[in-house]
């Protein structure tokens, strides 16, 4: 199983530490204010921590959620990161965790149902069992978060190439799955590279693919 390590806004005035986690000393959450250096992330601080490629770090950082890589200082290890913020509604709605909606308001464990919440009210209760099901829970959301962010890059660029015939044919071996998004791909591909901009039937088509793959990123 991965290593979790949460690293809470680095802003002095923040509020989540306190009135969020609130938790005893644990290896997991981190007050991202004494991890602060130079108006950025103390991150040969944070790399010290990492001991092997098999780390998840949450830093909270920006307006919107996204997932990402980095590499120790020392280029020893890679491990992923997910930023995450109060900003993105997103997150708080049924996604990552309930709270920030009213940042002077201290979070209460009632029925904890979202995965940052799980984990809160399992380290307030310093509850191993529950603390590892917590865990086990944002592992598996950030995995869905990461296929879902892979997904919209593979379309991007699948839609990009689809703008020409040409493009559409390299663009064909990319998508793996046999349904109405590669027969679309399949017929933008097969049409006569010199006509292209002059078929109507084309660009109705690319709005045709450019919905499937919107509806198909949600799903």
């Amino acid at each position: 199983m991965r290593k979790l390590l949460i690293f809470t806004s680095r802003r002095l005035e923040s509020s989540e530490f306190d009135k969020y986690w609130d938790t005893p000393k644990s290896d997991i959450v981190f007050d991202g204010r004494l991890y602060f250096k130079a108006g950025d992330w103390d991150f040969d601080k944070i790399d010290n921590l990492i001991t092997s490629k098999n780390f998840l770090v949450f830093l909270h950082q920006g307006t919107e959620g996204k997932t990402g890589d980095r590499d120790t200082h020392d280029k020893r290890f890679s491990y992923k990161v997910f930023y995450y913020s109060t900003l993105d509604p997103k997150l708080r709605k049924d996604d990552l965790w309930s709270w920030g909606n009213d940042l002077s308001e201290k979070f209460e464990c009632d029925k904890p149902v979202l995965p940052f919440d799980l984990l809160c009210c399992a380290l307030h209760e310093n509850d191993p069992r529950k603390i590892e099901e917590a865990k086990t829970r944002i592992f598996e959301w950030y995995k869905k978060k990461e296929k879902k962010e892979l997904d919209f890059n593979l379309y991007f660029k699948i839609l990009k190439l689809c703008l020409t015939p040409k493009g559409a044919a390299q663009a064909l071996p990319l998508y793996q799955k046999e349904d109405e998004i590669k027969s679309i791909i399949n017929e933008l591909s097969n049409v006569k590279q010199k006509y292209f901009l002059d078929d109507d039937h084309y660009v109705l088509k690319l709005e045709v693919l450019r919905k499937k793959m919107l509806d198909a990123r949600i799903s």
